[in-house]
């Protein structure tokens, strides 16, 4: 049996039966953000900034008549986004929505004095849209909230749910985009390790309440969507920003899984400034702008998202032949409340045509669960969580969150996360 991480700590020793689990009460209404707590984050916000950035600005697009309180949709690409879109919108009174193990990371009881909404990603959650329009109408305060739900891997927007326009509706309140600048650059996920580099947040008012209102859904999705286009390998070009720390490729495998020489998966080694694979020796190398060259013979791909973008095919391909099958054995952990991990053993963890299957013992109790791929539409990952050795899956349902350690498995999470997201797009269009 894979043991639980050392460096994640287990709820209890002993795992209870289903029926004395204790799991976290969303229906709870989230509280106002007092004026002790908003000079806690403006204290704390520049620190965070701070230690990544070299010059920090905020663009202000049509913001002179916002009304508060409104809603923020935010670009996603590192923890660091917490603190930048703070900074920018000068600590304003704000209920954002987190995922669940932010709750346990930070303790809920924090979490929810600085105006913190929680959700499990990726569910449909009618009682989330309720706590936002309590948070809107009742608090007064505006409400912020990640709409990619993940931290972008490569650099560029994320998946969009259709749905933005229908909450914007919802909602009637201003809407403002905040896109973010540097912050991918400055903590990319698959690196692990910050740089500094400037950042820039770019505040946009998309929408009055009076647009909103007469406004289409459908034109109110397309005002959104195109705000949020981002690329943060063009940023840094744009801005001639140079990262010259020489572990820049560090872990870039994690990303770039597959050689465009030899097809070869898994086998890639990102480590100083290169990027190398081990199946047939070919090798590039990171430059300081963010580009991307072949040390020997012709270059295929000149940036990390369109080599990411290559990848992105060949797995739609692969499911289009009907190939696509993962099987992993994996170590389960759940997290139905925001007080810790139970962990729960050895499972496997498949993934195919028609989505997710965990099967283990989960609760004491033998257990297949399933994740229909037409309504998952996207998957949670984490490179090498919080140091454990391990990469993670995390599912969930309305009920809990199932976190599958893949220990034994090097790089395959990027390539469940592509799939996941293309599965659902290819059912949504009705192409397979």
């Amino acid at each position: 049996m894979i043991k639980a991480p050392k460096k994640i700590p287990v709820k209890n020793k002993q795992i209870p039966n289903i029926e004395n689990v204790e799991f976290y009460d969303f229906k709870k209404r989230p509280v106002r953000v007092n004026w002790f707590w908003l000079g806690i984050e403006k204290l704390v916000a520049p620190l965070v900034i701070g230690k990544y950035k070299k010059n920090f600005s905020v663009q202000k697009i049509n913001m002179e008549n916002v009304v508060e309180p409104y809603l923020l949709l935010a670009t996603h690409m590192s923890f660091l986004d917490f603190a930048t879109v703070n900074k920018a919108t000068d600590c304003a009174r704000f209920g954002f929505v987190m995922s669940l193990d932010g709750a346990k990371d930070y303790s809920n009881w924090l979490v929810r004095r600085v105006g913190t909404i929680c959700k499990r990603k990726f569910t449909k959650d009618i009682i989330l849209i309720k706590n936002m329009r309590y948070m809107l109408n009742t608090l007064k305060q505006n409400v912020g909230i990640y709409p990619e739900a993940k931290y972008s891997l490569d650099g560029t927007t994320s998946f969009l749910p259709d749905t933005l326009g229908k909450l914007a509706k919802l909602l009637k309140v201003d809407v403002v985009v905040a896109r973010l600048n540097g912050n991918y650059l400055a903590d990319s996920q698959w690196r692990q390790k910050k740089v500094c580099v400037p950042l820039r947040v770019d505040l946009i008012k998309v929408a009055s309440k009076s647009e909103v209102e007469l406004l289409t859904e459908a034109e109110l999705q397309k005002l959104i969507v195109d705000h949020f286009s981002y690329n943060e390998y063009q940023y840094q070009l744009d801005n001639n920003i140079l990262i010259t720390e020489d572990y820049r490729a560090n872990h870039l495998n994690r990303l770039l899984y597959i050689c465009p020489e030899c097809l070869t998966e898994y086998d890639m080694e990102g480590l100083g400034i290169y990027l190398t694979c081990r199946a047939c020796k070919a090798s590039w190398i990171l430059n300081e702008n963010g580009t991307i060259h072949k040390t020997e013979g012709e270059t295929k791909f000149s940036s990390i998202p369109d080599w990411f973008a290559w990848q992105k095919k060949m797995v739609r391909q692969e499911i289009l032949d009907n190939k696509y099958n993962v099987e992993l054995k994996v170590n389960i952990a759940t997290l139905p409340s925001s007080k810790g991990f139970y962990f729960h053993g050895d499972g496997v963890l498949t993934h195919n045509m028609e989505g997710f299957k965990l099967q283990g013992v989960i609760y004491n109790q033998e257990k297949i669960l399933n994740f229909n791929a037409k309504i998952l539409d996207g998957v949670h990952i984490e490179y090498n969580y919080k140091n454990c050795g391990s990469d993670v899956v995390i599912i969930s349902n309305n009920d809990d969150s199932f976190w599958c350690f893949t220990y034994m498995y090097k790089d395959i999470i990027t390539k469940i996360s592509l799939a996941t997201d293309i599965l659902f797009e290819l059912y949504k269009n009705k192409l397979i």
